[in-house]
């Protein structure tokens, strides 16, 4: 017994010395790619810490670029997108913290905080009248609070297949939750594992051929740095709550709307509309990522919807 036991604590010193060298040798990793990644953007302060913010186009309209919670880089994923619309409007994508180049925070992942951490980056570039908001997935929740909290500042929301606070009542299901020793799996460099295993899997989708192989490979070397960050869990596991708090909410019927979504998620949309005039559901047969593949679709049905000209 006594020399099994001791087998078992050799396994285990075996095991432990190799995750703490497979951790350090993420860090050098990290610290040699970090001199390869320069930076798509620009930093502004916003509670003491670095956020990046990126601008292209001009035009007296400025649309906001919010991403799908988890979003690597989110200005490296929306960049085909980005690059269409500023053809003709302002661009704005704010990396919140936890993602791209951003920092890290300890502050609550509150949809109070997200929010006014948004406003202050724009505020800090000298966007200060209002905006379009284009939330993707998630922060579809944070332009709802947005929207609702300082409607004299939101021109109009254009929605990329975005949460909505009912979803999970009216499709069923639960809200996302993470264990707090996840964030072992960031120390740990879990995700570069899982990027060696598979490269593709936290990058944008090129079926298209619209990425750059620059891109492509910033989004790999941000996605490893990133990946698992506790700022990200902590935000998830906020979900439920900001949920909670925006349940109630809805859109003024002066407020344009416009969804881009799948066929299967265009009823629960329409319960989010109460002005045909200016709000409306396109349905497109793509992924939950639909900006990867229809990004010049999308900016047609903006223009044609007419929702940027009232």
């Amino acid at each position: 017994m006594r020399k099994i036991v001791q087998i078992l604590f050799r396994v285990l010193a075996v095991i432990v010395v190799l995750l703490l060298l497979w951790a350090l040798l993420h860090r050098i990793l990290n610290i040699y790619e970090a001199t390869k990644l320069e930076q798509t953007g620009q930093y502004v302060i916003v509670d003491e810490k670095k956020m990046n913010v990126y601008s292209v186009g001009e035009g007296d309209t400025t649309i906001v670029l919010m991403p799908g919670l988890g979003t690597t880089a989110p200005v490296l994923d929306y960049e085909p997108l980005a690059t269409e619309l500023a053809k003709d409007y302002q661009v704005v994508i704010v990396e919140p913290f936890g993602y791209g180049w951003s920092a890290y925070t300890t502050n609550e992942r509150s949809v109070e905080n997200i929010v006014e951490e948004l406003r202050e980056a724009l505020k800090e570039i000298g966007v200060t009248g209002e905006v379009v908001l284009m939330p993707h997935s998630a922060s579809g929740i944070y332009a709802t609070w947005y929207a609702n909290i300082y409607p004299e500042e939101v021109r109009a929301i254009i929605g990329i297949d975005c949460a909505l606070p009912r979803q999970v009542e009216y499709f069923g299901g639960a809200n996302p939750k993470v264990p707090q020793i996840a964030k072992l799996a960031h120390l740990l460099g879990v995700q570069r594992v899982l990027c060696m295993l598979s490269p593709t899997m936290f990058i944008s989708d090129d079926s298209m051929g619209v990425y750059t192989k620059e891109n492509l490979d910033k989004q790999l070397m941000l996605s490893n740095k990133v990946g698992y960050n506790t700022t990200v869990i902590d935000e998830t596991n906020a979900i439920a709550e900001n949920i909670e708090k925006t349940f109630d909410m809805e859109f003024s019927e002066d407020l344009p709307l416009l969804f881009f979504t799948r066929d299967t998620r265009k009823a629960f949309y329409e319960t989010y509309i109460c002005n045909r005039e200016l709000q409306n559901v396109v349905v497109f047969d793509a992924g939950h990522y639909m900006h990867w593949t229809k990004a010049v679709d999308m900016v047609q049905e903006i223009k044609k919807s007419g929702i940027l000209e009232r």
